[in-house]
């Protein structure tokens, strides 16, 4: 029977906005990043799993680490860990800005993550003109996991995003349009992984590959753009749409939506 590990990242972004009076491009702001465990579930046989260091997430509990395997030998331990708190400055039309690192520590063991939420949240503080009020919103970044030992062939285990669309949208701020793109914290999942799950080979699907008995470090990181125009359809102000930092997480257990290839 297959295992597919589905997990979704919930993105929940602050955005403190310029007073209407303050006109212009914002060219820097502050942000901050932080994220957790917020819900799993395991196969109903093998070993046990388990969570820890808990954080504060807007008044929900997460774990920056979600474990499955054996308790007592870390040799039979599988791992997710999110590397959160980060924060920064960011420059519009600059350079990616460093968010969460996350790292799959992949081992063998009897037991099997089915499911999994990570909760992700991201303030955005304008520095250039000085910010206002905050809105908060949020998002989901939803993943499923193909484990290596179930399909024949594999050498690697797979995380696949289903909804790699979030990965790149934009917001009004203050009458003027910005785009956020997380898009550089995904790759392309080879076609000789896509064969063995048993996908559609017609579509190009987005995630990440983790190698057995060894650790994948994924460092995930965003990017803000200013848009001239502004799109005849943009959104209301304070409305957004974010994506996922990443994932997952594994968070980044991260896995991922597709597009038709051309």
């Amino acid at each position: 029977m297959k295992t597919v590990c589905r997990i979704a990242m919930v993105l929940v972004a602050t955005l403190i906005f310029v007073s209407s009076a303050s006109a212009g491009v914002v060219t820097s702001w502050q942000y901050s990043y932080d994220a957790g465990f917020v819900d799993w579930t395991w196969a109903q046989s093998g070993d046990s799993g388990g969570v820890k260091g808990p954080v504060n997430l807007n008044g929900e509990t997460g774990y920056h680490t979600l474990w499955w395997g054996s308790s007592l030998l870390p040799l039979f331990q599988s791992r997710i860990e999110l590397n959160a708190p980060v924060s920064g400055v960011v420059n519009t039309g600059g350079a990616p800005a460093a968010a969460m690192t996350m790292t799959h520590y992949n081992r063998w063991t009897t037991s099997a993550l089915v499911s999994g939420t990570v909760k992700a949240v991201l303030e955005l503080q304008a520095l250039e003109p000085v910010a206002g009020e905050p809105a908060t919103l949020s998002t989901e970044l939803d993943f499923s996991f193909y484990e290596k030992s179930i399909f024949e062939g594999m050498s690697r285990d797979v995380f696949i995003l289903n909804n790699p669309q979030v990965t790149f949208e934009g917001f009004e701020y203050d009458g003027e349009w910005y785009t956020l793109d997380f898009g550089g914290s995904f790759g392309v999942i080879p076609e000789y992984y896509i064969q063995r799950i048993g996908l559609d080979t017609g579509l190009t699907y987005y995630g990440w590959v983790t190698s057995e008995f060894d650790s994948t470090v994924v460092d995930t990181s965003f990017s803000i753009s200013h848009v001239m125009p502004q799109p005849a359809h943009a959104p209301e102000p304070a409305t957004m749409g974010l994506m996922g930092l990443g994932m997952l997480a594994m968070g980044g257990y991260a896995l991922w939506q597709r597009r038709k290839k051309s």
